[in-house]
């Protein structure tokens, strides 16, 4: 049975799932082809007559992972500027949350389909909506120091697509029964890290309502040095000269992410990888400061927020590659920390032992790749977290924090990205799950259930307790987090020692 409903462009026609009704495939801006690349988006074309709304738009250009939840799941083309919307009903007034995919800013769409089975919009009578936004160089580019501003480039055009979308929301979520004045925008690693931007960019102030990231911090982004850099080397492998920037006008989508992957072992991008090549970007304009300090300045006053990461971040790496881990003498582990540290490199030993203490202490695994990877996820991912909670508790006290323990049991490791089927209510042998997302064994319907249930009640009202499971909000002194696991329950001050290493390195105490 269709179901039309009638938005400001023009009249859309959806479908029933088992869970929902779904609207797929609507635009929310023109398609960034031709002049409009490297341009901020445009609101979209109206339409005569009925839009068939029942299949996916398709992904921004990217390259292909070959790893099953990373990719796109659609076919690729620049007229990608396409949202979903599932819904229980188009009659009443519903929370709506708004999911920014991750992918690292050069991969995913809001297509996949971990994302849209529509169980968390059951389970807690709420409108979903996932997007897309322009990845990689199309949407993370910085030309305005290589005459892109002449010809009317703009930085961050990726963050301003979801800014795009959440003004299609305010606009028109109305008629799928959802509430334009409750939205909550949420979205996991680079999607947790665009909400965290979003959070700074005035243009988004009042188009959400409340925030959550999972796995991604406001620290992630770029200066217009390095960015500046980036541009110059991505033109290099395109063969045209940086004052003549222009030119990049001609190349095909399908040149531009050649050649970023192309960008793969450059010791000055930094990580050396090109999905760390294109971020989002202060440049005074869309983004006037870096979130943090934004944050901490006041610009989100009044959003509560839910900030959190997993247990064992960076092992995800280790699951990818499908290799068992390679052995680490202590000299090669020591410089890597000393590495991380950089100007405090003396300071890694000491970090060293207070993870082999700790992890040791708890059971977890500690050898030295362990204890390298347990380094990393702190310094990326927990404690650039907790350091945001802390700059938000200024404004508002509505700040909760969490650590998601679950583990998978081959590595005994709770990885990057393993909260999303949790979150979205795809555990189980219900679903189809690739080797490394396979989420399954006792409790993880409990966890899944009380996961959907705490995201969407904090969608409701700014408060993520449920029945049975109370959310004590987060504070510098008392640290309340949210241990997600099996049994789930708040503690205080988790991993304290760790988090002490890494204030003594910041000279926080």
């Amino acid at each position: 049975m269709a179901h039309i409903v009638e938005t400001a462009s023009g009249k859309i026609s959806g479908m029933e799932i088992k869970t929902c009704l779904a609207f797929r495939g609507i635009p929310f801006a023109k398609p960034p082809v031709g002049k409009l690349r490297f341009l901020p988006p445009q609101p979209p074309e109206p339409w005569a007559g009925i839009r068939e709304a029942t299949a996916y738009g398709k992904a921004c250009p990217q390259r292909i992972s070959g790893i099953e939840f990373m990719d796109a799941g659609v076919p690729l083309d620049e007229d990608c500027l396409y949202l979903n919307v599932y819904t229980p009903s188009t009659a009443g007034v519903r929370p709506v949350m708004v999911w920014i995919h991750g992918g690292g800013f050069s991969l995913g769409s809001g297509s996949q389909k971990g994302y849209n089975t529509g169980h968390i919009v059951r389970k807690g009578d709420v409108v979903l909506v996932t997007i897309n936004y322009r990845v990689g160089p199309l949407g993370y580019i910085y030309l305005g120091g290589h005459g892109g501003d002449a010809w009317g480039a703009s930085a961050n055009v990726g963050q301003l697509d979801q800014i795009a979308a959440l003004k299609w929301v305010k606009e028109n979520i109305a008629t799928f029964g959802g509430d334009p004045n409750n939205v909550t925008i949420f979205g996991e690693s680079a999607g947790s890290a665009a909400v965290a931007a979003l959070l700074a960019m005035p243009e988004a102030r009042g188009l959400f309502h409340r925030a959550i990231g999972e796995s991604g911090t406001a620290n992630f982004v770029s200066r217009p040095e390095f960015a500046h850099q980036v541009t110059d080397k991505f033109l290099k492998q395109l063969n045209i000269p940086a004052n003549d920037s222009q030119k990049i006008q001609e190349k095909s989508w399908e040149e531009l992410i050649q050649a970023g992957q192309d960008m793969l072992g450059g010791d000055e991008l930094g990580f050396g990888n090109p999905m760390f090549s294109f971020w989002p970007l202060v440049d005074g304009r869309t983004i006037p400061a870096p979130p943090l300090r934004a944050v901490r300045e006041g610009s989100a006053k009044g959003v509560p927020i839910i900030f959190g990461s997993n247990r064992d971040e960076m092992v995800f790496a280790l699951a990818i590659s499908g290799r068992p881990a390679e052995k680490m003498e202590d000299a090669q582990l020591k410089q890597r920390v000393e590495m991380m540290l950089r100007a405090n490199k003396d300071q890694a030993d000491h970090m060293i032992d207070v993870y082999r203490k700790s992890r040791k202490e708890r059971g977890l695994p500690h050898e030295n790749h362990n204890l390298l990877y347990a380094i990393i996820t702190d310094m990326q991912m927990r404690v650039p977290s907790i350091r945001l909670l802390e700059a938000q508790q200024r404004h508002e006290q509505r700040v909760y924090n969490y650590l998601f323990c679950w583990e998978l049991k081959a590595l005994k490791a709770s990885i990057h990205g393993l909260e999303i089927p949790f979150v979205f209510g795809t555990v189980g042998p219900e679903f189809s799950q690739d080797r490394i997302m396979a989420a399954s064994g006792d409790g993880v319907e409990q966890l899944s259930d009380n996961m959907m249930k705490a995201w969407t009640a904090f969608a409701r009202t700014g408060d993520p307790s449920i029945p049975g499971l109370a959310w004590t909000p987060y504070d510098e002194k008392r640290r309340a987090t949210m241990i997600f696991d099996a049994e789930s329950k708040v503690v205080d001050a988790p991993f304290d020692e760790e988090l002490a290493a890494w204030d003594d390195v910041m000279k926080r105490k």
